[in-house]
């Protein structure tokens, strides 16, 4: 029984990270490059990147003029929570904002499926876990993660109060979550700006050949 809780805290504490489908918020990552290249050079630049990337390339483009490039796709990515990991899927829309001497890059996740819990409903407030820029405190993300486990364990058709003792017992183990929270957090982050190098690496060739 044990074992059972603390397999279903960690799908809780997973699942309430990734499993959120994101609204057109504006919400991402977005960053502003300067180069020395005119907009025509930048926009080859950045669709010779694109064509390198995606294998169908056509299939993911879904805006393409020589001010903006739209893509969507997806990346694995590794979540962790005690001795536990699992992969999540995560799909993202893609804008490459192209002018003279610069480019913006705005990355957006979309949703997240993972091959434990791919349709856990999650609570919306939690998406500011990880794409805001700084770190949650202990208090604040316990907050969120009391919350957001007491209405998964009413979902998994617990009552108020077995969700309620629950809750009490498995209060070491979200703790302990905070562990997994911050280098999950730093993962993604890693993962993102491994993603931007890629496109900047990519430009920056160009632009010592011009």
């Amino acid at each position: 029984m044990k074992k059972q809780l603390l397999l279903l805290s960690f799908i809780f504490l997973n699942g309430l990270m990734f499993s959120q489908q994101i609204t057109d918020s504006g919400e991402g990552y977005s960053e502003v490059v300067e180069v020395k290249m005119n907009k025509d050079e930048i926009y080859k630049s950045l669709k010779e990147w694109i064509s390198l990337t995606y294998k169908l390339a056509n299939d993911v483009i879904k805006l393409d003029t020589k001010e903006k490039l739209v893509t969507k796709g997806n990346t694995m990515i590794n979540i962790v929570s005690g001795v536990y990991s699992v992969k999540y899927r995560i799909s993202f829309i893609l804008i490459l904002s192209v002018k003279d001497n610069k480019y913006k890059i705005d990355f957006t996740p979309t949703k997240a499926i993972s091959d434990l819990v791919p349709t856990t409903p999650i609570d919306p407030i939690i998406y500011e876990m990880l794409m805001t820029n700084k770190v949650m405190l202990l208090e604040d993300y316990m907050v969120l993660v009391k919350k957001n486990a007491l209405k998964s364990y009413k979902n998994f058709g617990l009552s108020e109060k077995k969700s309620q003792k629950m809750l009490k017992n498995n209060n070491e183990v979200l703790v302990k979550g905070y562990d997994s929270y911050k280098l999950n957090k730093q993962s993604f982050e890693e993962k993102i700006r491994d993603f931007y190098g890629s496109i900047k690496n990519a430009v920056n060739k160009k632009d010592e050949d011009w």
